[in-house]
């Protein structure tokens, strides 16, 4: 028959054994939750840097456009903040219009900065728009395209002044001669205004 004694030592060894249980059970249970969380977190960041591939992708293509006359300055920037991402830490994070740097938002302005996990030449968000790059070849393109359109705008003019003229001379002389005019320079506002606008699309700043 076991004495009280042996009975006590008996007790105290199951109670350590329980607690060495618990012990590797509540280990166990935050290596777990640990690995849940890096998994979480790696998930993350994958989706992440493939926001930021995407957004440089796009911001390429949009540029593309750009250069070849297909997309406005406004467009452009327009398209540039859709394309803004945020990063795990809350950061907001934009392509820049020139050269594909990125810029980030530091709560005041877009500064220039390496997104996480990003190499230093990779896309950034930019303060006020860093100044897209125009081609020379651009601005020549332009420089046509004006010259171009004044030349129609100054056809239009004589076009819509004396059609006008001729027309409302068969209903009253007397305001023939202004309302020509009148007529006339609307036009010829309305093609400068197109004109100037289908230049600085192709050569903004220009």
């Amino acid at each position: 028959m076991k004495s009280q004694w042996q009975q006590f030592q008996e007790q105290q060894q199951q109670q350590q054994q329980q607690r060495m249980k618990q012990a590797a059970w509540l280990e166990q249970q935050k290596r777990q939750q640990q690995q849940m969380a890096e998994q979480a977190g790696a998930q993350a960041k994958r989706e992440v840097d493939q926001r930021f591939s995407q957004a440089e992708q796009e911001t390429a293509r949009q540029r593309q456009k750009f250069a070849a006359g297909k997309l406005s300055q406004e467009a452009l920037e327009a398209k540039l903040h859709e394309l803004m991402v945020q990063d795990a830490g809350g950061t907001w994070w934009m392509v820049g219009s020139e050269g594909g740097r990125w810029y980030r938002h530091d709560g005041n302005n877009w500064v220039p900065g390496t997104p996480p996990g990003r190499g230093v030449g990779a896309v950034n968000p930019a303060a006020g728009f860093a100044p897209v790059s125009v081609r020379s070849g651009n601005k020549v393109k332009a420089f046509f395209i004006f010259v171009f359109g004044l030349i129609i705008t100054a056809m239009l003019f004589f076009a819509a002044g004396s059609g006008s003229y001729n027309f409302i001379s068969t209903i009253d002389d007397d305001l023939a001669e202004p309302a020509s005019y009148l007529i006339a320079g609307g036009v010829a506002l309305i093609g400068l205004i197109i004109t100037w606008r289908k230049a600085r699309g192709v050569a903004p700043g220009y």
